[in-house]
């Protein structure tokens, strides 16, 4: 007697096909779920990879020797001033720039969600119970009449995802999550940025108008030594003439800082999203003097440290997907739509297996004529894609420019703070022997005058150029990536 060996897939798959034989709904059936599964897989049309970049970088920056480095992420607490790190901490909580982009990409992780939610099928259900009554004159009337419909279905539609058009959509809407959540980085990195150069700019015009303040002091007591001069018969009418002149100078001067002041102040209170009548900061005569050593790596590390980099090449990977979904274009879609229930006239039969109800097949859809759209389209998308490109290599290019223009503003400013620091120690010994001269005779006050002014002016310019010194310190930490790291 011969011994036949069946394997176990093998068995069990001939049985379905026996028992399906049988049973042809069954086997139509069984033919329509293998075929959709054989068919699910073939997915290569929209594979469209990422372009080459195109962009060179260099070994090194031109004024900075190459290290590695990183910025702190909170790089504001490097300058070592406690009220602005406490409006920073507002800044986070209250802007109204940062709540818009959130909501963005709060908006692109649903819309992610919806695109994956195509790769499972969709189950739709219903019921309803109707009451009818067929006309008496029509001439075939129902057999009950009135009669009642007793009806529950359920639907299930899927597209088989043949070309990959749904998985090159999914590709698309995460790097559309990817864009938007990198541009929410990018936007509170300049946002920080934006207050911190503001808040510089406030204090270094309260030091300022302190040194002004002081001159108007002085002024003021020159003025009045003057007059007395005259009234004793030993001063000069022009003398007292000039006095008032320049004290009136320093005054105006004082009140175009406070001008100045009360600018900075509502755009510091609009960038913490507080209304403006209600918000000040405390004046501080002193000017902030710790300027922090900036680590700037080498140019590679801008690829990961800026995030408006990371968002152009994100969206150059939007596109590329984007360019694969329209070239399954021309390709048809398939999709197996079923639907399934209970139909009966009688309630007492409505849960009987006479009453089942089914269908179920695969439905195919193919362009014939478009009349040139999806060859349009095809160019438009990959216009688009080369745009993108053109876009990432500008940002990329444009960082780099950023970089070395903030670093050569660093290392000149240094130099010319150097050098007025020099000026001003030799104006103000030209005040002291000139106002020496006066009072002794040997001199007249034309010459204090303009010692005076020379050395105020000294002194602005003095302020002006630390103002701008931390200025680009800051611009130099926004185009290094501030904080941010992928």
């Amino acid at each position: 007697m011969k011994t036949i060996r069946y394997k176990p897939t093998g068995l069990i798959v001939n049985s379905w096909v026996l028992y399906s034989m049988k049973h042809y709904h069954s086997f139509y059936l069984f033919c329509t779920v293998v075929l959709t599964l054989l068919l699910s897989g073939c997915h290569f049309v929209s594979k469209v990879s990422t372009p080459d970049l195109g962009v060179e970088l260099p070994q090194r920056y031109r004024y900075q020797k190459q290290y590695a480095g990183s910025v702190a992420k909170e790089w504001w607490r490097e300058f070592g001033d406690a009220k602005l790190n406490a409006l920073q901490r507002d800044l986070l909580a209250t802007n109204t720039d940062l709540k818009i982009a959130l909501a963005n990409y709060d908006a692109s992780l649903g819309a992610l969600g919806v695109t994956r939610a195509d790769l499972l099928p969709r189950i739709d259900a219903s019921g309803s119970v109707t009451r009818n009554r067929d006309s008496e004159s029509n001439r075939f009337p129902l057999t009950l009449n009135p009669s009642t419909n007793y009806t529950v279905t359920a639907q299930l539609g899927y597209e088989v995802d043949l070309w990959g058009r749904v998985r090159a959509l999914i590709r698309a809407g995460e790097a559309d999550v990817e864009v938007n959540r990198l541009l929410l980085a990018d936007t509170q990195t300049a946002l920080q940025v934006q207050l911190a150069q503001q808040y510089f700019a406030l204090r270094f015009l309260d030091a300022e108008r302190a040194l002004l303040s002081d001159v108007v002091s002085s002024r003021e007591e020159a003025l009045r030594l003057g007059e007395n001069r005259l009234a004793g018969g030993v001063g000069a009418a022009l003398d007292v003439s000039r006095a008032k002149s320049i004290l009136a100078a320093a005054k105006s001067d004082v009140i175009g800082i406070d001008r100045q002041r009360v600018e900075l102040e509502v755009a510091i209170a609009v960038l913490l999203g507080k209304p403006a009548s209600g918000f000040s900061i405390p004046r501080n005569h002193s000017a902030p003097r710790r300027v922090p050593h900036v680590p700037v790596g080498v140019p590679a590390n801008l690829l990961v440290r800026r995030a408006d980099i990371g968002a152009a090449y994100a969206q150059l990977e939007a596109s590329s997907a984007r360019l694969g979904v329209a070239k399954t274009a021309p390709y048809p879609r398939l999709s197996l739509t079923a639907n399934g229930g209970l139909f009966s006239l009688s309630d007492a039969l409505f849960l009987d297996s006479s009453s089942r109800t089914f269908s179920i097949g695969p439905s195919i859809e193919a362009p014939l004529f478009a009349g040139g759209r999806v060859k349009k389209n095809l160019r438009q998308v990959r216009a688009r894609q080369q745009s993108d490109l053109a876009r990432f290599q500008q940002v990329t290019l444009s960082a780099l420019g950023e970089v070395e223009s903030a670093l050569s503003s660093v290392r000149l400013l240094k130099q010319e703070i150097s050098q007025r620091e020099i000026a001003l120690q030799a104006y103000s010994e030209t005040l002291r022997l000139a106002k020496i001269q006066y009072e002794e005779g040997r001199g007249d006050y034309l010459a204090v005058i303009d010692a005076d002014r020379e050395r105020l002016l000294a002194q602005r310019v003095h302020l002006q150029a630390r103002s701008e010194l931390h200025a680009q310190t800051v611009q130099l930490i926004r185009a290094l990536g501030g904080g941010f790291t992928r």
